[in-house]
């Protein structure tokens, strides 16, 4: 217990004298999804240009100016300072082994992870928690690791350094106390993933987008002499893009930041022994940056093989979720810039005879909600929060539409979600914005409008809602069978598979 309020000190306390107003929006965003809504408080910065230059993505001068402000603007400087030592962190190569034969050719994995149920829940730890639950079944041992100080660095204090969720065992790096250096911190999240490696007698480290894992999955790869995987879930510096504020974009997308973060994932694709694609949209991004295309693996996002086998009752889902008769249309997603709710909420102006159900919670929730009230439409736009894991597919079965807004930018167009897959495996008929990973996620099933035109979205929506009872049945007919192949228990045979080629016998005894 002791060690466990140390590290909270030591974590917290660098984040508040670092970067305190960053601390107080992870505190608002995490009290929010509680329920409690604090207002928008910010401390005044120790210097206007050097947060102006931040939201750049300029770090270098940002820190600069930083610097030259005071005892706080020294204390920020440094944190950019150690983010951009970060940026520049070497990728160590992946160990090439001869490959595991007869009695040694079972492979043992461990992923390296970003967040993990149950104290995450998100498109990133669903797809997680199914890949390793549906490796166990196939017969390969596998265990989930995170980040250094995660779950505490988000807010929870969990009483025991690993939790099993379903069968599938996750450990948490909790040292005794967090270091403020970069270097630091690498070094011991490196010391203890080599631990626990070898504790699990590892023969791959498998990791995940962004580059901060890579630089420590290979570094204790290295020293463990087994292989490591690099699974792309999305595009880090595109994801910081799509973020930015229209008038600066431009400017961002050549900034020292995106430029670095592009660099080292790129690298880490490289050193990687092998990559793994969500979508041939993605691979074809990852040969364009240089990676052999024998390197890379596919494995889509899918869902469990129940959801296409489940029989439900609309009526009296809708009768239990408190919703009403009448035609709903819905997006059930994370309420952030890029997926386009507010061109949604836009639409339902257009679109006076339904109702529309908003699933969900993230940073924008607040600012939506303050939007459907300027559009008049408050009254039949419906914030439900975030819902339990076992019964959101209820909330899929309830819509007449599931609407998939995304606006257009480069990580829209490469990054694919689940929740299309969801809805096509209940049935459901799906409205998406016309970007290549959306087409490529609903096998060409959905209905297309264009993105970031709500007018489109509206009459797509109305051509869903027009179409007879019979096309509607063969649309979702159709729409089952394409989802039978997007399965995780088929994702996972396929790596099972995969692992038994790349694992090698590590140094270490086992």
């Amino acid at each position: 217990m002791f060690r466990r309020i140390t590290l909270v000190f030591s974590l917290f306390g660098g984040l508040a004298f670092q970067d305190p107003n960053d601390l107080l929006r992870k505190i608002r965003l995490r009290l929010a999804q509680k329920g409690i809504v604090l207002p928008n408080f910010v401390l005044r910065t120790s210097s206007p240009l050097g947060e102006t230059l931040y939201e750049a993505g300029e770090l270098t001068k940002s820190a600069n100016e930083f610097h030259s402000a005071g005892w706080f603007g020294k204390l920020r400087a440094y944190k950019l300072r150690s983010q951009l030592h970060e940026l520049g962190m070497p990728i160590k190569s992946g160990v090439v082994r001869k490959a595991m034969h007869g009695a040694e050719s079972k492979p043992r994995v461990m992923f390296f992870l970003t967040n993990a149920k149950p104290y995450t829940n998100s498109g990133y730890t669903e797809r997680t928690q199914f890949l390793l639950k549906n490796l166990l079944r196939c017969g390969v041992p596998v265990e989930g690791i995170t980040r250094l100080g995660y779950p505490i660095l988000v807010g929870f204090f969990p009483v025991n350094e690993e939790v099993v969720v379903d069968g599938v065992k996750y450990r948490f790096l909790l040292p005794r106390l967090y270091p403020l250096k970069k270097q630091a911190q690498v070094e011991i999240a490196v010391d203890l993933l080599v631990k626990e490696a070898k504790k699990f007698q590892a023969t791959a480290l498998h990791t995940t987008t962004d580059f901060k894992n890579a630089v420590i999955a290979s570094r204790a790869a290295e020293r463990l002499g087994i292989p490591w995987i690099y699974e792309v879930r999305g595009e880090l510096e595109k994801t910081w893009l799509s973020k930015r504020p229209a008038l600066i974009s431009d400017a961002a997308a050549t900034s020292e930041f995106f430029s670095l973060a592009e660099q080292q994932e790129t690298e880490a694709m490289k050193q990687a022994n092998a990559v793994i694609a969500l979508s041939e949209v993605s691979k074809s991004q990852m040969i364009r940056r240089g990676i052999p295309s024998e390197k890379i693996l596919v494995v889509p996002n899918a869902i469990s093989e129940e959801e296409v086998t489940r029989r439900f009752n609309r009526d009296n889902i809708r009768s239990e979720l408190k919703l009403g008769n009448g035609k709903i249309i819905g997006a059930i997603t994370s309420l952030v810039g890029y997926e386009g709710i507010d061109d949604l909420l836009r639409a339902v102006r257009d679109l006076p005879d339904l109702e529309c159900i908003i699933v969900g919670d993230g940073e924008s929730k607040m600012r939506l909600e303050v939007l459907a009230r300027e559009l008049n439409v408050s009254d039949r736009v419906y914030f439900k929060g975030k819902q339990p894991f076992d019964a959101i597919w209820k909330w899929y079965a309830a819509l007449d539409v599931l609407v998939v807004p995304r606006k257009n930018h480069e990580v829209t167009r490469t990054v694919t979600p689940i929740k299309t897959l969801m809805a096509q495996a209940l049935g459901t008929p799906v409205v998406a914005s016309d970007l290549p990973a959306l087409r490529e996620v609903t096998g060409g099933l959905a209905e297309y409008c264009t993105a970031e035109d709500p007018a489109s979205i509206a009459a797509a929506v109305e051509r869903v809602l027009k179409i007879d009872v019979q096309s509607r049945e063969r649309l979702a007919s159709d729409g089952r069978e394409w989802v039978r192949t997007r399965t995780w228990h088929h994702n996972a045979e396929r790596l099972s598979d995969f692992y038994v080629s790349i694992s090698a016998k590590p140094d270490f005894e086992i």
